[in-house]
C-alpha cells in the first residue's frame, strides 16, 4: 500500500511530519487502541512507545505541500482515527504539535474513504444507540460517539413516521 494517508500542510514545505492510528472501530476488540507501526500490533498507548506509533510522511511531489504516507496493510478492515503530527526533534515525540484535527476514515482494504453524513446517520439506524420515549412517540438515533442525535423522528398511531431531523 502507498500515499492513503494524505495532507495538504500549506504553511510549510520540506517539514518531518508524521501520522497515528488509533482504532476506532465500534465492532473491534481493540477500539481505543493505538497501532505500533515497529511491532505491528494494536496496545494501550503507553507515552514510551510513543516513536514506535509513527508513520512516516514524506512530500510529494518535492516542495509540493502534499505529504503522504501509507495506511498499514495489516490492519484489518474498519474505522480509524488518523492523527498528523510536526515532528520537531530527532525522532517522533508525545510533545510534537499536532498539525490537523483527528479525522476518522473508513479502510476498506485499499483505500481510506471519509464517512459521507448520509452514511453516518444510515450507519447510526442500523447499527447505533437508539432511544424511544413511549409518553411523546419520539425516537432517537445516535451516532456512534452514543450521545450526538443522527435522527430524531415521532411515530404517530400505526407506527408511521412523521417529519424526521437529521441531525
Amino acid at each position: 500500500m502507498a500515499d492513503e494517508i494524505q495532507i495538504a500542510h500549506h504553511t510549510a514545505t520540506g517539514a518531518n511530519l508524521y501520522a497515528v492510528i488509533v482504532n476506532a472501530d465500534p465492532e473491534s476488540a481493540d477500539r481505543g487502541k493505538w497501532w505500533n507501526a515497529v511491532g505491528g500490533a494494536w496496545e494501550v498507548m503507553a507515552v514510551a512507545n510513543w516513536a514506535d506509533y509513527a508513520i512516516a510522511m514524506s512530500e510529494s511531489p518535492a516542495s509540493g505541500y502534499r505529504y503522504v504516507g501509507a495506511f498499514p496493510a495489516a490492519i484489518a478492515l474498519g474505522w480509524y482515527t488518523i492523527l498528523q503530527f510536526t515532528r520537531a526533534g530527532g525522532a517522533p515525540a508525545i510533545t510534537d504539535a499536532m498539525i490537523e484535527p483527528a479525522v476518522d476514515r473508513h479502510w476498506d482494504g485499499a483505500a481510506l474513504r471519509e464517512e459521507g453524513k448520509g452514511i453516518s446517520q444510515a450507519l447510526a439506524v442500523l447499527l447505533g444507540k437508539q432511544e424511544h420515549v413511549p409518553a411523546t412517540g419520539v425516537t432517537t438515533n445516535y451516532h456512534r460517539d452514543g450521545t450526538t442525535p443522527a435522527v430524531t423522528q415521532t411515530l404517530t398511531g400505526g407506527g408511521n413516521r412523521n417529519a424526521p431531523t437529521l441531525g
